[in-house]
């Protein structure tokens, strides 16, 4: 099994006033099911507009197989990644934090580009 690069815990926490990142899997079972889905997409998407405007989400990411999640939540997603599941191709989307329909929320303002520090001469590290 391939390792992360960082240590992950999952878990169910009291997330609000603290920096946030949402991944979910959100539904996208078989056709009988669609009419409820896409209440759950609209719900999802009143929400995270709710919840990006107190101003602590840093970030969204969905994994979905439906085109009409995008649409129904009412906001701009970024197809980050594509791949097939069990023969499903599914996505993995990334919110930019704007409403589908034009200017919206945004996430926390992104950090201002600090000038390059002048080049330091390479040095050696010891790898244990």
């Amino acid at each position: 099994s391939r390792r992360l690069p960082c240590s992950v815990a999952f878990g169910e926490a009291e997330v609000r006033g603290r920096p946030t990142i949402i991944l979910t899997n959100v539904p996208y079972g078989n056709k009988a099911s669609a009419r409820r889905d896409q209440r759950l997409y609209e719900q999802f998407g009143k929400m995270l507009k709710a919840e990006a405007d107190k101003g602590y989400l840093q970030g969204v990411y969905c994994l979905s197989a439906r085109e009409d999640f995008k649409r129904r939540t009412g906001l701009e997603w970024r197809t980050e990644l594509r791949f097939a599941c069990a023969g499903v191709w599914v996505e993995l989307l990334r919110w930019t934090g704007r409403s589908s329909d034009g200017p919206g929320l945004t996430f926390s303002q992104p950090r201002a580009r600090q000038a390059k520090a002048p080049a330091q001469p390479a040095q050696r590290a010891t790898v244990l």
